[in-house]
């Protein structure tokens, strides 16, 4: 794929996912047979944002929610079955539903993998841009899985003012207490 090819399909991912697509664009062009695990992830990760843009009621079947939202029918049903209850219509046409419940783990699914795939340091500017959430709202999100927030000036914008980012940063250091005496006594 050329470089032109993929700022042409620019509007087939988030605006996230295509800002951290391009760090990878070298893999993308030579083909698929040798594309790192990072980028499926960040397809995969395309989709869950694009399901969570959905509608609390999904009535669509899975062929249509394919078609109309960009997202292959395989991880359709995935994202259906694990971020949507199924009930019935009275007519006996199904019918999904996101509850507040499931959007939540639908959002903090979303948090992990960008911050797994970003070594869990990441400006959520972008992603609460293409999740069409306010910043402030995906920060507590963040705080709740324990995260640690920064602001930083970023980008300027057409007005020549510098954009506030906020960088979310998930600290878990695994430090091992070798000095303890129940492990020198060996």
């Amino acid at each position: 794929m050329k470089t032109e090819d993929f700022d042409a399909n620019k509007f087939s991912f988030s605006d996230f996912t295509f800002c951290q697509l391009k760090k990878y664009q070298k893999y993308i062009q030579n083909g698929t047979a040798n594309i790192p695990y990072k980028i499926k992830a960040y397809v995969f990760l395309d989709y869950m944002i694009r399901f969570h843009l959905l509608p609390k009621i999904i009535k669509a079947n899975v062929e249509i929610i394919s078609k109309e939202n960009n997202i292959d029918s395989f991880f359709v049903n995935l994202l259906l079955e694990n971020f949507s209850e199924n009930s019935f219509h009275l007519e006996g046409r199904a019918k999904n539903v996101k509850t507040p419940t499931l959007q939540l783990k639908i959002i903090y699914h979303i948090l992990i993998l960008a911050l797994i795939l970003n070594k869990y340091k990441l400006d959520i500017t972008r992603l609460a841009k293409s999740m069409k959430m306010d910043i402030k709202q995906l920060q507590s999100y963040a705080k709740e899985i324990g995260c640690k927030l920064s602001e930083v000036k970023k980008e300027k914008n057409k007005k020549g003012s510098t954009l506030p980012g906020s960088i979310v940063e998930l600290v878990a250091p695994l430090k091992l207490n070798l000095e303890h005496n129940k492990y020198n006594n060996k």
